[in-house]
């Protein structure tokens, strides 16, 4: 199936402020960081602190985020985005397969048989409704982002172009944002350029905070992508889902990460292990290194396990392109010739590239699990994007449906906050420094109002 739609870039709308965050919530039985037994007077001593406050607060601003503050912007709300980067440099711009919708621009397509490969993709673990969801309304988002003016490539009379991608089919092969037990009143975000603190008081809190894939030693994440927004959630004693579920891609630099595309092993690429074998024969006798992400990365361990690895430590396999015609290397793979030279000191013609199973994606993250109370949620309180986890991707995410999560979870958390709540109404609620009540010392510069003014209409969404 041509579902993939091929975007020649994907990158942030707003400049931003260095911060990094921490959740605040003042529900008796949740807390982050002991937020509910917090005192807040050691603060005033040691520690500037600046209030502020809003409709709604994003943290995160990689695709997910930014489209949630959009998308909140859009229906009223008065919007805070934090993030600890630059926006451009967020992990969403590393995306290079494009974005899932079933447009129908190539060939003949239904959002149903997008959500059957999607379901078969995750291994029949993904949740079904979480999964219909998303692929029914993955046209409308890619509409919107074109709307925006998001640059895609086109065919020749204009549409989107599409392409196939891995487990793509026709015809079946033949929302979920989640909030979280408890009440969340905003967030606490430090200021890196001058340690001051910031408290963002709102409503409703998003979190987008992106995957944790530098938890491990090779991975293709940047280093930014450290699951902070999960382990916000874990101190605050809040249930985090499908941690287990993590996907390898077989072929990344060692000590690096950076991705070998599988392309090259599709140009007669080989693995060989410390004896010089080409063990893929014995783990997939037919696809040998053609083999899927998962079955090439497990075979590729156990071999590194048995003790057949290369080098000092015995602890990567080798994938050997020198093999094949530098002509060939020049023409089709010029990326990752000069890829291996950079980051692994190699010259593809002559000399075969240590590579390692690393990291590509978390599937777990922040979840609607209410612990003792299937009831209860944290009021206030969303996660999407890779940080969380609506598990529609279940033990084994579909190639290019990582930007379509962002997107479209992005967006459904701005229209649930447009359903449960109203811009400029905050819920009653103070904030106390001992016997006093905390007044706001600062205002800053480009929110250009006083205390006594009001915002022109819609006011727009800024980034910290």
């Amino acid at each position: 199936m041509w579902r993939s739609c091929v975007s020649r870039g994907l990158s942030g709308l707003s400049k931003a402020r260095a911060s990094a965050s921490r959740l605040l919530s003042t529900a008796s039985n949740v807390a982050i960081d002991l937020a509910c037994s917090w005192d807040v007077s050691c603060l005033q001593s040691s520690y500037t602190v600046v209030d502020h406050t809003y409709d709604a607060v994003v943290v995160g601003a990689g695709g997910a985020g930014l489209r949630a503050a959009i998308g909140l912007s859009e229906h009223g709300f008065n919007t805070a985005c934090i993030t600890k980067l630059f926006p451009t440099r967020s992990h969403t711009v590393a995306a290079q397969g494009g974005i899932n919708a079933a447009l129908g621009n190539m060939t003949e397509d239904d959002w149903r048989w997008h959500m059957y490969d999607t379901v078969k993709g995750s291994d029949w673990l993904g949740d079904q409704d979480s999964i219909q969801y998303m692929c029914r309304e993955a046209p409308k988002a890619v509409i919107e982002l074109e709307n925006y003016g998001l640059p895609f490539s086109r065919t020749e009379d204009g549409k989107i172009y599409q392409r196939a991608f891995g487990g793509q089919s026709l015809d079946f092969g033949k929302v979920t944002c989640n909030d979280i037990p408890g009440n969340c009143q905003g967030v606490i975000a430090l200021n890196m350029e001058d340690g001051t603190l910031h408290r963002f008081r709102a409503n409703n809190t998003i979190l987008a905070t992106g995957g944790y894939g530098r938890a491990y030693f090779s991975a293709t994440s940047a280093h930014t992508c450290t699951g902070d927004g999960n382990a916000m959630v874990a101190r605050a004693g809040l249930p985090l889902q499908d941690l287990e579920f993590v996907q390898f891609h077989p072929t990344g630099i060692y000590g690096a990460g950076c991705l070998i595309t599988e392309g090259s092993r599709g140009e007669g690429g080989i693995l060989r292990n410390s004896e010089g074998e080409r063990f893929m024969e014995r783990y997939a006798p037919t696809a040998k290194d053609l083999a899927s992400r998962d079955v090439v990365s497990r075979s590729m361990t156990m071999e590194i396990r048995e003790g057949r690895g290369v080098g000092p430590l015995k602890d990567h396999i080798y994938l050997h392109l020198n093999h094949l015609p530098p002509e060939v290397l020049k023409e089709r793979l010029p990326g990752i010739s000069e890829t291996a030279a950079i980051f692994a000191g190699v010259d593809v013609t002559k000399e075969p590239i240590p590579v390692l199973p690393t990291v590509h994606y978390n599937m777990g993250g922040c979840v609607d699990i209410k612990g003792d109370n299937p009831d209860s949620v944290v009021h206030g309180l969303m996660a999407a994007g890779e940080a969380a986890c609506a598990s529609v991707h279940g033990a084994n995410r579909l190639g290019a449906n990582s930007l379509l999560d962002i997107v479209v979870f992005g967006r459904a958390c701005a229209n649930r906050v447009a359903e449960i709540s109203k811009p400029g109404k905050l819920l009653s609620f103070t904030w106390y420094w001992e016997n006093e009540k905390v007044r706001l010392a600062y205002r800053p510069v480009h929110m250009n109002t006083l205390d006594d003014e009001v915002e022109s209409f819609p006011p727009k969404a800024r980034v910290y």
